[in-house]
């Protein structure tokens, strides 16, 4: 810097060196007075020696011979001996540059009057004409009191239109236009407004309804706003979020509406406004299914049609059954989940069981034996399994021996009797012979009929007289031909019977 032309420092060059030496600008306000010496051998060298005034002993003699530029100088104190050195260079002080000054900001020191608004000091705008040449301040000194009224001036801030604003107006600088922002800069619940120059700042917004709190910002009027906890917008306003203002409908079938007073704590739904149905398998337990003995089925009172009991109804595949109300009790769910049902039906070689109130029974196998008394029998089939019934198929003289599951019941003749087709026939084993004249058939001999006699069930012995012939006085060749040894005095003869007796052999012969 020292080696540049104190007097002309041109602005082209001058702004050079303001960007390469930003660094030092504190420095630089005495570098005018400390390169005194340089620029005059630069001078020098550059042929343009400036006349040394030998017979000036001060700077006062100096200057009553010669001057200074009073565009870029300033004269020294007159009383600055020189020494028969005297010269522009001695006696000439360099002012200070006014780039040096704005470009540290120099033109924001300065304060405007009270009476002028919208604009700013900002740095003096150059003449044209003279846009090589420097601006100076009015000394030496890189003071506001030096060089601000020289070197800046008040100036408008920055005239901007349309979708524009003027930014950055400030002491010091006049701003920029800059494009208005899409979004607002403000805390949620206020607002700014932009163009033709003006950002305007933060307001509050206005057009939210009570009860109502803002979530954003915006670039007009309209801020963002929802209605606060346990209010609902209706019609433009925030009302009481509750279950009487929901405009929604509950399901008939598995909920009822709560009381309209209800709060939502937020926007009312169908969960909050419907109660849930109590269900039949809450209800009901385990006895969901109608041929599932139900106790609460069993309860009801109701009197039933022939042939049908109270039982549990059966929700069809994928569907729930539901009381009346929200509670599982009888009031709300007997009705609702039990109905007056036919027993099950049943077909073929299967039969409707234990069909009582609470079920309708299920379809059981019907049974290989009965579990009827002897004499009684029962029928199944087609769904029903008879009570016992009294067998009739035995004929007389027998006996039931067990019971059936058909009318032919199993039956056995009474002792005596011998079965003989469908029917008993008497046997001799009912009749009792003479044992002094007859001889019994066998037992299994059938009587004559159903009446047995000496004729159909005994064999008359024969007779001594027939095997004796005449009287026992009469010698008797039967008994004389008895070969057993008679006791001394003692013969076989025959014997005789008392009067109106008859003696008999032993057997028929």
């Amino acid at each position: 810097f020292c080696s540049l032309d104190q007097q002309r420092f041109g602005a082209m060059a001058m702004w050079l060196l303001v960007l390469f030496m930003a660094g030092a600008m504190a420095d630089l306000e005495e570098l005018p007075e400390d390169c005194a010496a340089e620029a005059l051998e630069l001078r020098q060298l550059r042929g343009e020696r400036r006349q040394v005034k030998e017979d000036a002993e001060t700077c006062g003699d100096w200057l009553d011979r010669d001057e200074c530029d009073e565009d870029s100088e300033v004269a020294a104190d007159e009383s600055i001996e020189c020494a028969d050195e005297c010269s522009h260079d001695v006696c000439c002080k360099t002012k200070a540059a006014c780039n040096f000054f704005t470009a540290k900001g120099g033109c924001a020191g300065l304060t405007l009057p009270a009476n002028v608004t919208g604009k700013v000091w900002a740095q003096k705008t150059q003449d044209p004409d003279e846009f090589f040449s420097d601006m100076f301040c009015a000394s030496t000194e890189q003071s506001v009191e030096s060089c601000g009224e020289a070197c800046c001036e008040m100036k408008p801030c920055q005239k901007c239109s349309g979708q524009t604003y003027t930014e950055g107006c400030k002491a010091g600088f006049t701003g920029t236009c800059a494009a208005c922002p899409k979004a607002a800069s403000c805390a949620a619940g206020q607002m700014q407004s932009c163009g033709d120059g003006i950002l305007s700042a933060c307001k509050p917004c206005s057009n939210a309804p009570a009860h109502a709190h803002y979530t954003g910002t915006a670039m007009d009027s309209e801020c963002p706003w929802v209605c606060n906890d346990e209010y609902l917008l209706h019609e433009g306003k925030c009302v009481p979020s509750i279950c009487g203002t929901w405009n929604g409908t509950c399901d008939a079938a598995t909920t009822i509406p709560r009381a309209a007073k209800i709060p939502c704590k937020g926007f009312c739904t169908s969960e909050t406004c419907c109660a849930p149905k109590a269900t039949c398998g809450s209800y009901l337990g385990a006895s969901t299914s109608s041929d599932v003995p139900s106790a609460q089925c069993a309860a009801v009172k109701d009197a039933t049609s022939d042939g049908k009991v109270w039982a549990p109804l059966e929700a069809s595949a994928g569907t729930t059954l539901y009381c009346k109300g929200t509670e599982s009790d009888d009031s709300s769910c007997q009705k609702a989940c039990c109905s007056e049902q036919s027993c099950k039906t049943c077909s073929g070689k299967f039969y409707t069981d234990k069909c009582q109130a609470g079920t309708i029974g299920t379809c059981a196998a019907c049974p290989t034996s009965t579990s009827c008394s002897a004499g009684e029998y029962q029928t199944c089939g087609d769904g029903a399994l008879s009570k016992c019934l009294k067998c009739s198929n035995a004929p007389e003289n027998s006996a039931y021996s067990e019971g059936s599951l058909s009318s032919e019941c199993p039956w056995k003749c009474n002792e005596g009797y011998m079965k003989s087709g469908t029917t008993c026939v008497a046997t001799c084993a009912l009749y009792s012979c003479d044992a002094a004249s007859s001889i019994p058939l066998k037992a299994s001999t059938l009587c004559n009929g159903t009446t047995c006699s000496s004729e159909s069930c005994c064999t008359p012995k024969a007779t001594c007289g027939s095997y004796i012939g005449a009287s026992s006085d009469a010698p008797s060749a039967k008994c004389a031909a008895v070969k057993d040894a008679a006791s001394d005095g003692k013969v076989w003869a025959p014997m005789e019977a008392s009067a109106g007796t008859t003696l008999y052999c032993k057997g028929t012969e």
